[in-house]
């Protein structure tokens, strides 16, 4: 398991930082992403839509029954979320020495 936390579909499994790699975290995530001159009122929409799907009801148990956990938040978590994730990611890739070709 490559994020923090043991998965619900596979128990026994330990997370990489149980297995002596306390530093790797490479937690899959989703989300809704859109333009970034997107009005205020339609983002607020988005977001409520979103937070709703992901609350009880047949997406959510979808999600779950997948092994993902379902989490809500702000446009600027997830804004803040996706900044920290390229940076860790752009650090990964430059100490690789890979290129986009």
């Amino acid at each position: 398991m490559t994020g923090n936390e043991r998965s619900r579909l596979l128990p026994n499994v330990p997370t990489m930082a149980e297995a002596g790699f306390p530093t790797v975290d490479a937690s899959p995530f989703f989300g809704l992403v859109g333009p970034k001159d997107l009005p205020p009122e339609i983002l607020a929409q988005l977001s409520e839509a979103a937070s709703a799907a992901i609350g009880p009801g047949p997406v959510r148990d979808k999600v779950l029954q997948t092994g993902f956990n379902p989490v809500g938040g702000t446009a600027p978590d997830f804004k803040s979320f996706i900044e920290k994730d390229i940076i860790k990611w752009s650090g990964v890739i430059e100490r690789s020495g890979e290129r986009l070709k």
